[in-house]
């Protein structure tokens, strides 16, 4: 059976505010998959 580690961030300016998301994939040696980022607010 095969792992992935998941790596997740958030962050805000404000309330209501510019917002976005960070996620990362690394297998089971630490090498890099995947990964994404997002502006999801304003």
């Amino acid at each position: 059976m095969h792992k992935l580690f998941v790596y997740t961030c958030g962050i805000s300016r404000g309330n209501p505010g510019a917002a976005a998301i960070g996620i990362a994939l690394l297998d089971e040696q630490g090498h890099l998959v995947e990964e994404v980022g997002e502006l999801i607010g304003r």
